[in-house]
């Protein structure tokens, strides 16, 4: 593990979370990086949502803490370079 002043110095927030409770958080975005990443996943949710299927399951809360992070992931490492 880097030491917390490394982790730091390059602008993350190490934050410890207990098990089972990360849907609870988000990261916290520093920087343009960080900001073009979450404006890009804002797109592609939008359009995830344009389908009316997945926009009930939105709206009804049927998706689990993994059914996101699986979706994010998904649309994380499909992003142009």
């Amino acid at each position: 593990h880097p030491s917390p002043p490394l982790i730091q110095s390059v602008g993350v927030d190490d934050h410890k979370v207990p098990p089972n409770e990360t849907d609870q958080v988000q990261p916290i975005d520093r920087g343009d990086a960080a900001w073009e990443i979450k404006v890009y996943l804002g797109q592609l949710l939008d359009e995830w949502l344009d389908d009316e299927d997945n926009l009930k399951k939105w709206e009804s809360n049927t998706l689990t803490a993994s059914d996101r992070r699986i979706l994010l992931a998904h649309w994380f490492y499909k992003r142009p370079p």
